[in-house]
């Protein structure tokens, strides 16, 4: 069995799902401890249980003590299964963390597999669905993963209630991916979403994301999507830049109370315009994101941040622990070369 403390590095979530994630691709047991110990509250949250237990259900495996506010579960995987499965986080929780988890596993299953999510598309402190379909899957895509993803309903703090579909078809094994070299910006595309707020604050965010941009001599095509499904108010803006050598850099802001549009707008180009000046090859939120699928991934894989964070030492340590990928990490003109020999894990 594997044991992990999920107290160590980022000490939050992240820790929990990538190891119940390997541990039923792998078709390995799994303990957890100290589970969010990083967190207030630490523990289990509705969002990590439907997680869990989607997991738990698509590997036929046996999951104990995933209830709300527990710091420890074990975890025994059997056989991968396909199908399709609903599943319902019940609040806001990020749907994106969810599929984080659920994706690496749904590709090694036995048949194609339907997933209907419903929680929150668009919340704090995790991936905008917009982000995800935009940038995070369309570069898993070149590893030869076979995904695709639609947000049908928006679901917003605090009440969430948003619907996402998804459907993952099994791979016999991933590809690695080399973005060593960013290349020329070939266009910058952008979503702005506003759900049951005035139609002005959406344009708004629009223009000071192209004002700010344009000051460093980048165009962008940035379309407004407005809405009265959520059944939460909620608005926000997701960025992305396309390059010649298939790089896909993304930002993103959420806005809040008391928060002015202009300011949400600037603050998703200022963090883009921060990646395209470094270089980088992959933003910093895929930077952590896409090392699982290298690490798993046949042959030798290699992409450019401007930073490695926390999250992403997090996930190095225990892909190393769990999988014993290789990997390497060095400073190159201001950027972090990640290097990555991933294990050629086949179904």
């Amino acid at each position: 069995m594997i044991e992990i403390d999920g107290g160590i590095l980022e000490g939050g979530g992240q820790l929990l799902r990538v190891s119940v994630a390997l541990a039923a691709t792998l078709n390995t047991s799994v303990k957890v401890t100290n589970i969010r110990a990083k967190r207030k509250p630490p523990g289990l949250k509705p969002q990590h249980i439907a997680a869990l237990k989607a997991i738990s259900l698509i590997s036929n495996g046996k999951l104990e003590n995933a209830y709300q506010g527990s710091s420890e579960i074990t975890f025994h995987p059997s056989k991968l299964v396909g199908g399709t499965f609903n599943i319902n986080i019940g609040t806001a929780g990020a749907i994106s963390l969810v599929l984080q988890a659920l994706i690496p596993v749904t590709l090694f299953a036995s048949r194609k597999v339907n997933l209907t999510i419903k929680g929150g598309t668009n919340v704090k402190w995790s991936p905008p669905m917009d982000y995800f379909e935009n940038v995070h899957i369309p570069i898993i895509k070149q590893l030869d993963a076979e995904v695709s993803v639609e947000t049908v309903r928006r679901g917003c703090y605090p009440k969430g209630g948003g619907i996402v579909h998804a459907i993952i078809k099994p791979v016999e094994a991933l590809k690695p991916l080399v973005l060593s070299e960013r290349g020329e910006v070939e266009k910058i595309n952008g979503i702005v979403f506003c759900e049951k707020l005035p139609k002005h604050i959406a344009e708004r965010e629009k223009r000071s994301a192209e004002n700010k941009l344009s000051e460093e001599g980048y165009d962008a095509e940035i379309s407004v999507k407005t809405g009265n499904t959520s059944f939460s108010p909620c608005t926000g803006i997701v960025l992305w830049a396309l390059t010649e050598n298939k790089c896909i850099l993304g930002s993103d802001s959420l806005g809040e109370k008391g928060k002015p549009a202009e300011k949400v707008g600037e603050e998703a180009a200022k963090q883009l315009i921060d990646e395209l000046k470094s270089n980088a090859t992959v933003d910093i939120y895929m930077g952590d994101q896409i090392l699982l699928y290298l690490a798993l991934a046949s042959g030798e894989s290699e992409v450019l941040v401007r930073e490695v964070t926390l999250h992403a030492k997090t996930q190095i340590y225990i892909l190393e622990k769990i999988l014993k990928a290789k990997f390497e990490v060095k400073n190159e003109n201001g950027l972090k070369r990640i290097h990555v020999k991933g294990i050629g894990f086949t179904r």
